[in-house]
């Protein structure tokens, strides 16, 4: 559904102040789901825009509905039927974005978000995105290829446990849920990353670090690559520096060697052509600091040749306790820089990053505007690859700040269905924005507003703008017919002055597309 802006004849002047005033309107609370019939039954609440039909149980013969956007408006209302105790919701004509829609019947009523998005079934093939799933923890019935594939990604990390794997002499078996959501994920086209991790029944269950261990977890990383060649991509272990290593030899990147060279080496000889990836190295806050413990860490990663045993260096980059600006970025500019010095030019892979929205953390629609700046500088800053962390909240515990960091809610939330947060619709708008573009930082002549250019091989330029502090009016003069996008996907308020496009930024990216490049002015 379009918002047509009620500013479409005011002057420049005038126009900048009223902007300023609408983008700081204030979000309100998501409503809290309710207990009772009726449910969505729909195993994922993502929908493509062209057809919004949303399936749902009541025990009555009519419904009620109620839409609310992502500022607390009702978009949306109706009434529908149920025959059998089954029924269906027409909602195309809502349009892209993010919504909490609320069903009631004669039993109760029910709140389950939803999202909504253009070209939610475009190909993801040459996405930027990836991300990480958990089958292991989730319910069997739960389907998360298909969340993945609703948010536009093209690799998945799913942890293959060498705890909960059967390693005989001809191969290697794994927990059902884990090979279940492999083989869908090759279904559907999205690369699945196996990260070969963590503690096996040798040196007392802990990281591998002696000869006998090391030689059995390399035994292990070999069997699984013969199980799927190069349909897969291997992760030889996870975060090296941090909690996830309880090796006796320590966290040193001399110990992640002693275990990523013998892997690597078996899986290269297993799988000629396989693509093996590291070291993974955890990182939050300023950790790629001057004297930051994952810059220190990877330099003498680098320097001790480690670099030589993978084909993709993937690093973390969490920014838990501040805005995102200046801090994912730093971490690619500096880790390239590392590599570069070492004599290599590998792909770079940001594959994890991300907010936790439990209880007193980050509210959901700041994680989803978060997302996009942090991924549109980390992207521009040259990684291959943003990879947030994850895809579904681990476990249903509002108050846990582990448990929070998915872009869907976990499946008891809304009765088994997978529903997003605003992260969900916020990177699947962004993950087709930028499909085949190149990204680059723009200067905008404002430190406080900041824009990324997006141009196609078609000739048509786009920008992603944001402001940190305040809200700005900026204009795109010369752009030629410019369009105007929200961070959800749906149309936001713009005028056309003379040879500009004018609009406000603030905390939430918008998306702006011209067929000329233009150039962009900060107004106010």
């Amino acid at each position: 559904m379009s918002r047509p802006s009620p500013l479409r004849r005011m002057p420049v002047l005038a126009l900048a102040a009223a902007l300023i005033a609408a983008v700081l309107v204030p979000f309100s609370a998501a409503p809290a789901d309710a207990a009772s019939a009726p449910r969505i039954t729909d195993p994922v609440t993502m929908y493509d825009a062209s057809w919004v039909v949303v399936t749902f149980a009541s025990a009555s013969t009519t419904v009620t509905y109620s839409a609310e956007d992502e500022n607390g408006v009702v978009a949306g209302s109706g009434s529908g039927w149920a025959y059998g105790g089954k029924g269906t919701l027409d909602l195309t004509a809502l349009g892209p974005g993010y919504y909490d829609l609320t069903i009631t019947d004669a039993a109760g009523s029910t709140t389950t978000s939803i999202g909504i998005v253009s070209q939610l079934k475009a190909s993801t093939d040459t996405s930027r995105f990836g991300i990480t799933a958990h089958p292991d923890i989730h319910a069997a019935s739960v389907d998360q290829t298909a969340a993945a594939d609703a948010v536009g990604v093209a690799t998945v990390r799913v942890d293959w446990r060498w705890e909960t794997a059967t390693v005989t002499r001809s191969g290697v078996t794994q927990d059902a849920k884990v090979t279940s959501e492999v083989d869908r994920l090759l279904a559907a086209g999205i690369r699945p990353v196996l990260v070969l991790a963590y503690y096996g029944s040798c040196d007392g269950g802990k990281t591998p670090s002696s000869r006998a261990c090391i030689a059995a977890y390399a035994d292990f990383a070999a069997k699984t690559a013969r199980l799927y060649g190069t349909r897969v991509d291997y992760a030889v272990y996870n975060e090296p520096n941090a909690e996830t290593n309880t090796s006796t030899c320590g966290k040193t990147p001399a110990c992640y060697i002693a275990l990523l060279k013998p892997a690597s080496q078996a899986i290269k000889a297993a799988v000629p052509r396989a693509t093996v990836t590291g070291p993974a190295v955890g990182a939050a806050d300023g950790w790629w600091d001057e004297g930051g413990q994952a810059r220190t860490w990877f330099a003498e990663f680098a320097a001790l040749g480690g670099l030589a045993y993978v084909d993709q260096v993937t690093i973390h980059a969490y920014t838990l306790a501040s805005t995102p600006e200046g801090k994912g970025e730093n971490a690619v500019r500096v880790a390239k820089e590392i590599m570069a010095k070492a004599g290599r030019d590998l792909p770079l892979v940001v594959e994890e990053a991300g907010y936790t929205t439990a209880a007193g953390g980050l509210p959901e629609h700041a994680a989803g505007a978060f997302l996009v700046r942090d991924a549109a500088l980390v992207l521009a800053a040259g990684a291959t690859r943003y990879m947030p962390y994850n895809l579904i909240d681990a476990w249903n515990a509002p108050d846990n700040a582990a448990a929070n960091f998915g872009l869907f809610h976990h499946e008891d939330v809304a009765s088994g269905s997978v529903s997003p947060k605003h992260a969900a619709v916020t990177m699947a708008v962004l993950s087709r924005f930028v499909q085949n573009g190149v990204l680059t930082v723009e200067e905008t002549g404002n430190d406080d507003v900041h824009s990324v250019k997006v141009t196609w091989p078609d000739g048509r330029v786009g920008r992603i703008v944001w402001a940190v502090a305040q809200a700005h009016a900026i204009a795109v003069a010369d752009g030629g017919t410019v369009t105007v996008k929200d961070v959800y996907g749906d149309e936001a308020s713009a005028t056309a002055v003379a040879n500009l496009t004018v609009l406000a930024v603030g905390g939430h990216p918008v998306y702006l597309t011209g067929t000329a490049a233009g150039t962009l002015q900060v107004l106010q």
